[in-house]
């Protein structure tokens, strides 16, 4: 059933399309400078700037990369590794911090919290980060000018630091009572993410099939042995079936207790 739409709704839709489509063309406007600067005589951008249409239409820019294209190709292999070892690095560091600021016996980190978020309040444009990295670092026409602010932002500090957070810190304590320090239980956080992200499946299922726990607790319980057949049905709302089973060995049952407990938390 087609539903009509009424003259306000039109009107909203109409407005949509056009702000999206006026929104979508302003942002190829760089892109179309840039073609149009490649297609321009450089003494011609240095004189009237950047412009839609090519002034003093010149192939030199085309020219020099065909006769010289170790400078293309070198443009691109320091773009490429900048990138990815600034991304490496850069997560690495970030991740590291977040860990760090959401640890409870970690100290002064609500005061070095403070300084990070207040940093993202203010914002002077690239005047300031110029002025930074040549004249108190003394970075001008250095790699490093680029390669560091990658390997820091405040706001990916914020959302590691929060996701971090979402992590019960019971799971960290837990892992320094079976010997691992604070390196090993970073690095080992992925897993822990996906433990954790298991236990919120088993909860939602627990409080879906409520039966499920009890029967999982008698059978692990009372049933369950080296040698025990088990067998599993399904079928499909359209009454297809499917079927199998498997005869349980000494080291599964461990799963099956293990499976039974975290059915059984509340």
């Amino acid at each position: 059933m087609k539903v009509k739409n009424d003259k306000y709704t039109k009107g909203v839709h109409a407005f949509a399309y056009i702000f999206i489509t006026i929104f979508a063309l302003a942002c190829l406007i760089p892109f179309v400078l840039m073609i149009s600067a490649s297609f321009s005589s450089e003494s011609a951008i240095t004189t009237n700037g950047f412009g839609i249409l090519p002034k003093e239409f010149s192939l030199a820019a085309y020219k020099l990369i065909f006769e010289s294209p170790r400078v293309l190709i070198g443009s691109y292999v320091v773009t490429i590794i900048m990138t990815a070892a600034g991304t490496v690095i850069g997560l690495f560091i970030v991740a590291m911090t977040g860990y760090s600021l959401q640890r409870k016996d970690f100290p002064f980190r609500n005061g070095i919290m403070f300084f990070i978020y207040f940093t993202t309040l203010f914002s002077a444009g690239l005047a300031p980060s110029y002025l930074w990295m040549t004249k108190y670092l003394s970075l001008k026409d250095n790699y490093l000018a680029v390669f560091l602010p990658l390997l820091m932002s405040p706001w990916l500090i914020i959302l590691m630091k929060n996701f971090v957070k979402s992590i019960p810190y019971e799971v960290t304590e837990s892992g320094k009572i079976d010997g691992a320090g604070d390196f090993k239980i970073f690095m080992n956080f992925n897993q822990i993410a996906m433990l954790q992200k298991l236990k919120s499946s088993m909860d939602r299922f627990r409080n879906n099939h409520p039966k499920f726990p009890l029967f999982l607790k008698a059978v692990v319980g009372n049933a369950l042995e080296e040698g025990t057949l088990v067998e599993i049905n399904v079928t499909t709302p359209e009454g297809k079936k499917y079927c199998t089973n498997l005869k349980l060995k000494q080291e599964d049952l461990e799963f099956f207790q293990t499976l039974s407990e975290m059915g059984s938390q509340h």
